[in-house]
């Protein structure tokens, strides 16, 4: 029987010959997110996560943050919330794009520059450089820009990993992969990040309904809405949720997400967007994140994700109010929905 935390670090990266390498760096202690031991083109595909296993009873989940550049001040603020929940047992991976943001980029990935690219022919708005400038090799031109968390559109066809292996091919996003492959029991992710673009108007008079384009709002992924058997009860969480942060004087997030991303144009519902790969008429999607490519996973049985959430904090709120905002996600949802998964699988907590 389990009954203390036990925490693993891992630092996932890959080597000289395109082999991904696995190294378990060191019990209990805090990951380190940039490491100069580690070679220049290695810390350009590093991923650091840790494996914590928690009480008897605890549902395995997964927490992701900092998918994006500039998203690492929610993604450590929420590693440092989380920290505190010994008794669950899960998968964390946060600040995954913090050496992104050593190279300035503001929304992709540094996808480092292979040896037989000519300069000439890459777009100049899709260049990497130093943010001083400094000139290092190339002209100083380092990598070129990915967005990561548009990376994991699975091929329709895949029944195995190697199927899933073939159709992704940026190396970030297969270090994800792979760390997520180390971790089968897991069974929903949160993850979080940060609209860089919201947040103007970061509080309100506690109870007052403000929506608009201005606040928190979560995607909800599933695999087929048709079987979705929890969607009554996620309903009834997100509604208390919403409840609580106009309590506490936070707006909900309210229409188009974003017009100008291909992979986006949802329409979010008082800061909610239920987003199946299966929608009620069968037809099949998935918008390449992260999120929706695990769940896609789960559905076909490589994985034992069950269901993810994606929450956006309004990136300019000081950080104050995006840690105040992340604690009532813990309290008001994250917590008990684990809870009835406890108990509605045997388990008292």
């Amino acid at each position: 029987m389990i009954t203390a935390e036990r925490s693993v670090a891992h630092s996932l990266y890959i080597d000289a010959s395109g082999v991904p390498k696995d190294v378990v760096v060191t019990n209990k202690a805090p990951i380190r997110f940039y490491d100069a031991s580690f070679p220049y083109e290695g810390q350009l595909e590093r991923l650091d996560y840790r494996i914590v296993t928690g009480a008897d009873g605890a549902v395995p989940v997964g927490f992701i943050g900092g998918l994006h550049p500039p998203e690492h001040m929610v993604a450590t603020l929420a590693r440092d919330v989380f920290s505190q929940d010994t008794h669950v047992s899960r998968l964390e991976a946060w600040n995954v794009h913090v050496l992104g943001s050593v190279f300035g980029e503001r929304r992709g990935y540094v996808r480092p520059l292979q040896p037989d690219e000519r300069i000439r022919r890459i777009p100049k708005n899709e260049r990497i450089y130093l943010q001083d400038g400094k000139r290092v090799k190339h002209g100083g031109v380092v990598g070129i820009k990915m967005d990561l968390n548009r990376q994991f559109t699975i091929p329709y066809d895949a029944t195995s990993w190697e199927d899933v292996f073939r159709g992704v091919s940026y190396p970030e996003a297969r270090l994800l992969l792979h760390m997520i492959r180390e971790f089968q029991e897991m069974q929903y992710v949160f993850s979080f990040h940060e609209d860089m673009e919201n947040g103007h108007n970061f509080i309100h008079s506690p109870g007052e309904v403000k929506l608009g384009r201005d606040g928190v709002y979560f995607y909800d992924m599933c695999p087929d809405a048709r079987t979705d058997h929890d969607r009554e009860f996620v309903e009834q969480l997100r509604t208390h949720l919403a409840h609580t942060l106009i309590s506490s004087g936070y707006p909900l997030f309210h229409g188009i997400d974003d017009v100008k991303d291909r992979a986006l144009g949802n329409f979010v519902d008082r800061g909610y967007v239920y987003q199946p790969i299966i929608d009620e008429h069968g037809f099949w999607y998935i918008d390449g994140t992260f999120e929706s490519g695990v769940v896609d996973l789960g559905s076909r049985g490589l994985l034992g994700i069950k269901r993810s959430f994606s929450f956006e904090i309004p990136g300019r709120y000081p950080k104050a109010h995006k840690e105040q905002v992340i604690r009532i996600i813990k309290d008001q949802f994250i917590k008990p929905f684990l809870q009835a998964k406890i108990q509605g699988s045997g388990f008292k907590g």
